[in-house]
């Protein structure tokens, strides 16, 4: 074959689909080449949508064996699967939720115990934080640097500047 002759019609197909205009041809599925393939591809569709079911079965079934906390969490992932939007948490004075707080950090206390008593326990690792430098100068002190710039509010000047004024009172 020459370098100027064109390859076959259909080895073109792929990239004047690709090329085309009609958006249809761009993102149509490709087209069986056999009954056999079809049918395979039929059984693999019916092979995963039984699948899909038993495993929606099966977690409906353990879902309906838990109690408490668990089935809550269970129901609220089931809600957040179908797309239902999760409900914010109920509000409540200050000092009832200060006590739900306290009540909260005990029970976890009292878990983190059992779980130590049965070899459960693994302790979270305390990461170390690190400090940035800071540099002097204008970056350290009032406003804020970007770009080259600093910015500095009028409540700063302000206060600044009366600050200086006292200054010059006491001398």
């Amino acid at each position: 074959k020459s370098k100027t002759e064109m390859p076959p019609r259909r080895a073109r197909e792929p990239k004047h689909g690709f090329m085309s205009s009609n958006i249809t041809k761009i993102y149509a599925p490709p087209k069986p080449k056999t009954k056999e393939s079809e049918a395979e591809r039929k059984q693999e569709y019916h092979d995963e949508k039984l699948l899909k079911s038993v495993l929606r079965e099966v977690d409906e079934l353990g879902g309906s064996q838990l109690h408490g906390r668990k089935r809550k969490d269970w129901e609220k992932r089931k809600r957040s699967e179908r797309g239902q939007i999760e409900e914010k948490a109920p509000r409540a004075p200050f000092k009832v939720r200060e006590g739900m707080r306290k009540k909260k950090v005990e029970r976890d206390e009292k878990h983190k115990e059992r779980e130590l008593a049965t070899g459960m326990y693994i302790a979270p690792k305390i990461k170390k934080r690190k400090y940035r430098e800071r540099e002097g100068g204008l970056r350290g002190s009032v406003g804020t640097f970007s770009g080259g710039v600093l910015h500095v509010p009028r409540q700063e000047i302000a206060r600044v500047q009366r600050s200086s004024a006292k200054g010059k009172r006491r001398r």
